[in-house]
C-alpha cells in the first residue's frame, strides 16, 4: 500500500495557509488539502477531521466538507459513513487499475493529437518537454512531476476530444500522487523524459500509430516500475 505500514489512525498536525478572505473557500480548501495529500504531508490512512482542517484554514466547516467530497470523487479521500474521512490508501491492485486505464487514455490522446494538434499546441507540448529536460538537468525532481502532468495535459488538450480530456482529468490526482513515488526512483525521471521525446516526435510528424504506441509504452513502463517498488516495500514492511 504505497510502501506504508498500516498504523493507528491519528490526527495529523499539518500547517495549511489561512484562506479566510478567499472568494471561493471550497476551491481554496480543496487546493490546500489536495496539495497536502499529494506531497504526503497528510499521510495515506490519516483521518481528516473537518473541525481541525477548518480551524487551520480559518474557515467554516461547509467549504471543508465540499472539498473533501470533491477529493473523494477523485480517489484521494475515502469517506466512510459514521466514521469520517480518511486519506485514501492505494493498494497495488488500485495502481494497476489506474495505470491500465491511463494507458488506454494516454494512447488515444497522443494518437488524436497527432492528427488534430495545431502548430501552437505543438509548440506548447514542446515547451513542456524542454521544461522537463531543464528540471532533470538541475535535479528538480518535484518540479519535474508538475511539468510531467502539464506535458500530458497539453497532449490531451491537443486531442480536441472534450470527453477524453475530462476522463484524464478525473485520473489526474491519483496519477499525480503516484508520480511523486516514481519520480523519486533512481533513473526514472531520465527514462521518462526520453519517452516524452518519443511521444512528442511521433505527434510532430503526425504519426498517430507511433504516438499511440509511444504513449502506451511510457505509461506501461511507469506502472511496472511503481508496482515493482511497492511490492519491494511491502516485503520489507
Amino acid at each position: 500500500m504505497l510502501g506504508y505500514k498500516r498504523q493507528k489512525i491519528e490526527k495529523v498536525d499539518v500547517q495549511l495557509e489561512n484562506f479566510s478572505n478567499a472568494p471561493r473557500l471550497a476551491d481554496m480548501a480543496y487546493e490546500a488539502i489536495h496539495d497536502a495529500i499529494v506531497s504526503k504531508t497528510l499521510q495515506p490512512g490519516s483521518k481528516l477531521l473537518v473541525r481541525d482542517l477548518a480551524q487551520r484554514l480559518g474557515i467554516s466547516y461547509t467549504p471543508v466538507k465540499e472539498a473533501l467530497v470533491k477529493l473523494a470523487g477523485e480517489g484521494l479521500v475515502q469517506i466512510i459513513p459514521r466514521k469520517g474521512a480518511y486519506v485514501a490508501l492505494l493498494t497495488i491492485s488500485d495502481v494497476v487499475e489506474i495505470y491500465e486505464l491511463r494507458e488506454v487514455l494516454e494512447g488515444l490522446a497522443a494518437a488524436k493529437a497527432a492528427t488534430m494538434a495545431t502548430e501552437d499546441q505543438l509548440a506548447k507540448i514542446a515547451g513542456y518537454l524542454n521544461d522537463g529536460k531543464l528540471c532533470i538537468a538541475s535535479g528538480e525532481v518535484k518540479r519535474y512531476s508538475d511539468v510531467d502532468i502539464l506535458f500530458h495535459s497539453a497532449i490531451a488538450e491537443a486531442s480536441r476530444n472534450i470527453r477524453l480530456l475530462e476522463a484524464l482529468k478525473k485520473l489526474q490526482s491519483q496519477v499525480r500522487l503516484l508520480m511523486a513515488t516514481s519520480a523519486s526512483l533512481s533513473g526514472r525521471p531520465q527514462r521518462s523524459i526520453q519517452q516524452h521525446e518519443q511521444i512528442y516526435q511521433a505527434i510532430k510528424r503526425r504519426d498517430s500509430i507511433g504516438a499511440d504506441n509511444a504513449a502506451k509504452c511510457h505509461v506501461k513502463e511507469a506502472r511496472e516500475v511503481i508496482v515493482s517498488y511497492l511490492r519491494t516495500q511491502d516485503q520489507m514492511a
